[in-house]
């Protein structure tokens, strides 16, 4: 009995071990790319994405400078939190988007959600987060190309 006792005290705490919640430093993720625009072009093909992406994009957009190159953004994010899909675990997350000449850096910081992200699913959040940069340096390789 008291072998079954610790195994099953064993178990819960290994069990709970992948629902430990991310910090704030575990929820960023930081990329930098090289692109093929100038300055302006990427910051409007930057901001014609978002408008494109994202349903609302002036509740979207929290902060934009052409000056600077600076767009600050906020999205919701979801991914499965089982393989049975029994639980969608939604998240907020902001997106900042610097852009300069021929170079761009996205950075995503993954906040709170309805169920908080877990250690664990960290990688589901990346790659959310890498498919969004990937659109969007896809997008500046298209821009411009308005032939009528």
């Amino acid at each position: 009995m008291k072998y079954l006792t610790v195994l099953i005290i064993t178990l819960f705490f290994f069990g709970c071990a992948g629902l430990t919640q991310i910090t704030q430093e575990e929820g960023y993720f930081e990329f930098v790319e090289e692109h093929t625009l100038n300055q302006g072009d990427a910051y409007d093909a930057s901001l014609e994405w978002m408008a494109k992406n994202y349903g609302a994009s002036k509740e979207v957009i929290q902060l934009q400078n052409k000056e600077t190159g600076k767009i600050i953004g906020k999205g919701i994010g979801e991914y499965w939190y089982d393989a049975l899909q029994s639980l969608k675990v939604n998240y907020n997350y902001s997106l900042t988007i610097t852009v300069r000449d021929n170079k761009a850096k996205f950075e995503f910081q993954t906040l709170s959600g309805e169920n908080a992200v877990q250690k664990g699913d960290l990688y589901k959040v990346e790659q959310h987060y890498l498919d969004i940069k990937n659109s969007i340096l896809l997008y500046y390789s298209n821009f411009g190309d308005d032939d009528f």
